[in-house]
């Protein structure tokens, strides 16, 4: 039986050489190693899951979500917003802990953001319908003024519409 590292590593490559069975009983393990899970290996799961297009089963979602949970103040920025992606594209229901741990996280890394990565969150708040802060509000302005030179017409066009969509501008 794997330990839950080596769960979450077999999942990431099995994108790579995937078979049904592997797969049913690598889904089967998260009911066993949910509580173990770190932050880094949630992530690799359900992005996993969401490259092989595997929706899992509301038991298995409701373990990864305990997991998410119990390891939140532990996921990095990149890692909350491949989790939060994923957990849209299952049209899993968000719970208000992650959205805050998603927008501390933002708060806390903006400096980071590129162009690309504040499409993205844009696209999060906008999907989670959430009301922007003050605090975020002004942060996404000086991302703008930061990385404006970097942004396509890709960029600006969806850019406007969620900052719009947002009641930004």
């Amino acid at each position: 039986m794997p330990n839950k590292n080596d769960l979450s590593i077999i999942m990431y490559y099995s994108i790579i050489l995937p078979s049904k069975l592997i797969i049913t009983k690598l889904i089967n393990q998260i009911a066993y190693y949910y509580r173990l899970f770190d932050s880094f290996s949630i992530t690799n799961i359900l992005w996993s899951l969401e490259k092989l297009n595997i929706k899992p089963n509301d038991y298995i979602m409701k373990c990864l979500l305990v997991s998410i949970k119990n390891d939140i103040d532990n996921f990095t920025f990149d890692n909350i917003m491949i989790t939060v992606n994923v957990l849209l594209k299952f049209k899993i229901t968000i719970d208000k802990y992650i959205i805050i741990a998603l927008q501390k996280r933002f708060t806390d890394n903006y400096y980071i953001v590129n162009s690309n990565k504040l499409m993205n969150i844009l696209r999060i708040f906008v999907n989670l319908n959430i009301t922007i802060d003050y605090n975020i509000y002004f942060l996404i302005i000086s991302i703008i003024k930061k990385e404006y030179q970097e942004f396509n017409y890709y960029h600006i066009s969806n850019i406007l519409l969620d900052l719009i969509k947002l009641n930004i501008i």
